[in-house]
């Protein structure tokens, strides 16, 4: 693919600068573009999946951090990242009253390593 691995750090980059100064779709279609010219740079799949659960799109950021880890599962960063979202989220799926979803949630988070004792009081 043309530009590969160097075209996509740069490309993510660029999202890095868009984001930092609040320029959300546009750090979104550069995540986009980072990814699409290598789908392994996990940093890439990492911030963008925070800047989706950021934006309130929970189940794609977070699916893009299961994804991170799936490739590579000994990739700290990617671990610790979906622990701690998954536990702000099912503590967040509690408080609205989606008891089931939020169990689901938590019991991932602490699978995933979370030690946050919100999750466990929760549970």
């Amino acid at each position: 693919m043309k530009g590969g691995h160097d075209g996509a750090r740069i490309r993510l980059l660029r999202a890095r600068a868009h984001e930092a100064i609040d320029e959300k779709e546009l750090a979104l279609d550069e995540f986009t573009m980072a990814l699409y010219l290598d789908v392994n740079l996990h940093e890439a799949r990492i911030d963008f999946g925070k800047l989706l659960i950021d934006e309130g799109r929970f189940e794609e950021g977070v699916g893009l951090l299961r994804q991170a880890l799936a490739m590579d599962p000994g990739y700290a960063p990617a671990r610790r990242n979906l622990s701690a979202i998954l536990a702000d989220w099912g503590v967040r799926l509690y408080r609205q009253g989606a008891l089931d979803r939020a169990e689901s949630v938590l019991r991932e988070a602490l699978a995933s390593g979370a030690d946050d004792g919100r999750v466990l009081a929760v549970l």
